[in-house]
């Protein structure tokens, strides 16, 4: 909520390479959240970042993923195969700009879909999910359910251990997925 801050969570070692020259060239304030070592590299050296422009990892027509930060981008592309065998088309966004949000991916995605799920791993009051419902509550009502961290302090453990106590999982993605599905 500070306001003219620039908020990345990048998903791999590229997005942060990228990242971090781009938030040097910025004039202004910038936070850059990091994960743990030893991620799954989403991206090769050729894929571009751009500070407010999310990236299209896979597309899909049904329901719309939208994550954020290295742990999430790979439980929604995890998701998004289980659903897949059930002959539910998903995309996978990954908003490694938290803010400024990309309105226009989110609003042609939304719009392409007509479901979205978020998928963040921090507190989802005043995070990307919030910032996805409050966009779309006023351009483009849609159904949207959030995972991401409800109202809890964080603890400490593997990152198994997390996502299972916070309901971070891609079982979670599905679950969530099929209820704004059925929402719409």
């Amino acid at each position: 909520v500070i306001p003219d801050l620039i908020v990345v969570e990048p998903a791999d070692g590229h997005a942060v390479h990228h990242l971090t020259k781009a938030l040097y060239s910025h004039k202004g304030s910038t936070y850059m959240r990091l994960q743990r070592k030893g991620n799954p590299i989403f991206y090769d050296a050729g894929q571009t970042f751009e500070l407010g422009k999310g990236i299209i990892v896979r597309d899909g027509k049904d329901v719309t993923l939208i994550a954020t930060g290295a742990v999430m981008l790979e439980q929604a592309i995890l998701a998004s195969k289980e659903l897949e065998k059930e002959n539910i088309s998903a995309a996978v966004l990954d908003m490694h700009t938290v803010k400024p949000l990309d309105k226009d991916l989110v609003l042609s995605y939304a719009k392409k879909s007509g479901a979205v799920v978020t998928c963040e791993n921090a507190q989802m009051a005043g995070g990307m999910g919030s910032a996805v419902v409050e966009f779309l509550g006023e351009e483009y009502p849609s159904p949207v359910k959030r995972v991401g961290i409800q109202d809890l302090f964080g603890e400490v453990g593997t990152v198994g251990y997390l996502l299972q106590r916070f309901n971070l999982t891609s079982e979670h993605i599905v679950q969530a997925a099929k209820q704004a599905i059925a929402m719409k």
